[in-house]
């Protein structure tokens, strides 16, 4: 898979050009890594400013919860103090079918002294009691209340459930008829029993706690500009907050959906984080609504300037880059130019070599490449003058065949008709040589046709010979088909004859050829069971170059001709041993006669 990934991506920039490459490089190694780490920066300190603020929110709640806990503390030792007072228990069990006013007004005195010195502190708004209805006191309605005033109530039914327990009653109006004015107050309700005899129910104890001193200790401690701070009940209605500006009925906090602590909260007014704080003595909670601008303005303010310096160092890189990848490829535009001039056929340009690095270097091989070619082009073309002559010699040496062979056919026709024959099969085999001599023009042949004209030379000098020399081969079929310079057999054939069969005593000998390939060679053997040759005569035949009256066309001359086709690493090469004859062997590419052309370094040519 990442093979894959990498082959695509240098797919991509494979056919751009330098200045784009180096520019695309710039960009993956400098400004997309700056801006990932501008990005997990940011991100990492969003968080960390994140958790550093609800550790602030959470300091604040705590004391903001042990504040308020502290108040509610208060109001249930009062209502305590005041439930478990003997005087107050005896007042309230009374019979009052014998209770005097006297009495009552006695009893009075007695609850409101009692009650003043708890109340006496801007923490408690009041003190209230409530009690049977047949109590005439009941009517006093400051601190001494009846109980047909509340007892149709839904909050005084769950009182009545609590049996003695505190049921808080949040924030509601109450008025004073003392004060003469309704105050918003959070009461601490409980039923008084009479824990003296049979604990029934004599009454009812309220605290009253003002909102405002509430409301107060919610506004010391929001620490932020922004931030929203609930007191909620058991059943996350609102109490009370810190102001108006979001409710909590928008929150859908009261429908059971509680968004967990730590959860983002999506407003009108904006987004904010929530953090809450349990207390513990009335299942309330207190819910920290901080906005989420404030939280991320200090990260956000880290990411502009995160970014406003990769702009400047992105800028800067980019104009250093600019400078290098200028350097860079003006030397390799001007070595595109020189090499586009030397395309041309332009080689005698002069490089200027500018600089010592790679560049400098490429610079520097091209310019000695170049003279390198010329040299070789002034010398491929003086061997090929002295190629061109030696074709020349080797045409000049069939006495030209055109001409020839018309002529022979034509003998040929004649001394068949006088019956002839043997005159007929010479004449017949010599046309036949020199067509294959000719080739039809062609430079290059199939092994057949070269074998089959080393074969007519052979027949010719038999008729000369009386059959002396006896030709046998052994070449697959397939390589058959395969190509060869021409005049390459003949003159090896004929120089086996000359100085290798005809000098022995008998006059009488054999001739093989034989082929085989290894490979991409071919290699083919004429080996003869004539005289044979020493070292010496050995090292003189290879040096051989032209044609002399002895040695025909010239071993030397074909071996060169060979080597100048295929190249230094084909040729002949002579085994002789005196006595025992002598093996050509000759190398060759093995190419195909309908490949020729193709193969690198050969060429078919027309010499017509």
């Amino acid at each position: 898979m990442f093979k894959k990934f990498t082959n695509g991506i240098i797919f991509l920039v494979h056919d751009l050009t330098l200045n784009k490459k180096l520019f695309l490089s710039y960009f993956v190694l400098i400004v997309l890594p700056m801006g990932l780490i501008t990005y997990f920066s940011y991100q990492r300190s969003s968080q960390i400013v994140e958790e550093k603020m609800v550790q602030i929110a959470a300091q604040s709640m705590t004391q903001a919860a042990n504040t308020i806990s502290d108040k509610l503390e208060k109001a249930i030792n009062i209502s305590n103090m005041v439930s478990f007072n003997d005087d107050l228990q005896g007042i309230l069990s009374r019979d009052t079918r014998d209770y005097s006013r006297y009495r009552q007004s006695e009893d009075v005195f007695k609850i409101r002294s009692i009650l003043e010195n708890l109340q006496e502190t801007k923490y408690i708004t009041r003190v209230k009691i409530y009690a049977k209805s047949e109590f005439e006191f009941t009517g006093e309605n400051i601190n001494l209340f009846s109980l047909n005033d509340i007892d149709q109530t839904e909050w005084y039914k769950k009182v009545v459930k609590n049996d003695g327990k505190i049921f808080w009653l949040s924030s509601h109006y109450f008025k004073y008829v003392d004060l003469g004015e309704k105050k918003n107050i959070i009461s601490a309700f409980r039923l008084i029993k009479d824990y003296k005899k049979d604990g029934r129910d004599i009454g009812t104890i309220s605290v009253d706690l003002p909102v405002e001193m509430l409301e107060e200790i919610l506004l010391k401690n929001n620490v932020f500009s922004g931030g929203l701070l609930y007191l909620l009940d058991e059943n996350n209605n609102n109490v009370l907050d810190s102001n108006d500006k979001l409710s909590l009925n928008n929150l859908n906090f009261t429908n059971g959906d509680w968004p967990g602590e730590g959860s983002e909260i999506r407003t009108d007014k904006g987004n904010y984080l929530l953090c809450s704080k349990e207390i513990s003595l009335n299942d309330w909670k207190l819910v920290y609504l901080i906005p989420m601008d404030e939280i991320l303005s200090s990260s956000r303010n880290i990411r502009n300037y995160s970014y406003m310096l990769m702009a400047v160092v992105g800028l800067i890189s980019y104009f250093f880059a600019s400078l290098i990848s200028l350097s860079m490829t003006k030397r390799i535009k001007n070595l595109i130019k020189y090499m586009r001039k030397a395309k041309r056929g332009e080689l005698y340009t002069q490089v200027v070599v500018e600089g010592k690095d790679e560049i400098g270097e490429l610079q520097e091989n091209f310019s000695e490449m170049l003279k390198r070619i010329t040299i070789l082009m002034d010398e491929k073309y003086e061997m090929g003058q002295e190629l061109k002559n030696a074709e020349l010699k080797a045409l000049q040496a069939q006495i030209n065949p055109h001409f020839l062979y018309n002529t022979l056919e034509l003998i040929n026709w004649r001394a068949h008709r006088k019956g002839a024959y043997d005159i007929s099969f010479l004449i017949s085999s010599l046309s036949k040589f020199y067509k294959l001599s000719l080739s039809k023009g062609k430079t290059i042949v199939s092994i057949a046709d070269e074998v089959e004209h080393a074969e007519t030379y052979i027949n010719i000098q038999n008729k000369r010979f009386n059959n002396a020399i006896t030709l046998e081969k052994e070449i697959e079929e397939e390589l058959k088909g395969y190509s060869i310079l021409k005049l390459v057999l003949q003159p090896l054939v004929e120089n086996s004859v000359m100085h290798g069969i005809l000098e022995k005593k008998n006059i009488k000998g054999t001739i093989m050829i034989s082929a085989n390939m290894a490979g991409s060679i071919i290699s083919i053997q004429i080996s003869d069971d004539g005289i044979g040759m020493s070292k010496e005569k050995l090292g003189e035949l290879k040096r051989l170059e032209t044609s002399s009256g002895k040695n025909g066309y010239g071993i030397g001359n074909v071996d060169k001709r060979i080597r100048m086709y295929y190249g230094e690493e084909y040729g002949l090469s002579f085994t002789s041993f005196p006595g025992q004859g002598t093996t050509v062997e000759i190398k060759i590419p093995a190419v195909k006669l309908q490949d020729v052309g193709k193969a690198a370094g050969i060429e078919q040519k027309d010499e017509t």
